[in-house]
């Protein structure tokens, strides 16, 4: 994004969700997060710098994942920030769409430009990193 970096931090596992009894939700939805939770996923986590702010024009982009055993990820990344607070860094998730197995040792990352908040395409400036991959072994990026 113009004036920011995103910067990878880690892969883990998509936490399970509570919903308290009283909360007073629709069955359908009830029944969704208790199957999320069923499910094991994996989300990456990463850092917009600086921190997002309200004023903040915030691109979408889309993220496409595949391991070296051939898992399949079903394309889903959905994700979220933590505020928009303008801090140093803007914390933030994406689900990958899967659960990366035990037997996986690289993770590539594939990053497509999407449109900002008012429809419109987009394109990063150069440099910018397309693809990452990551060694599940050490956590690092392979070069």
């Amino acid at each position: 994004m113009p004036g920011y970096h995103v910067v990878a931090r880690g892969v883990g596992q998509v936490p399970k969700v509570s919903i308290p009894d009283d909360a007073g939700l629709p069955q359908d939805i009830i029944d969704r997060v208790e199957e999320d939770n069923r499910t094991p996923r994996d989300q990456v986590h990463f850092e917009h710098v600086p921190g997002l702010t309200r004023e903040s024009v915030i691109p979408g982009w889309s993220l496409t994942v595949s391991d070296d055993v051939g898992t399949e990820y079903s394309g889903v990344d959905a994700g979220a920030y933590d505020g928009l607070s303008g801090g140093a860094t803007t914390h933030a998730v994406r689900e990958i769409g899967g659960k990366v197995p035990i037997q996986a040792t690289k993770l590539t990352l594939h990053f497509v430009p999407g449109h900002d908040m008012t429809g419109r395409a987009w394109h990063p400036p150069e440099p910018w990193i397309r693809e990452l991959v990551i060694d599940l072994r050490s956590g690092k990026p392979v070069s």
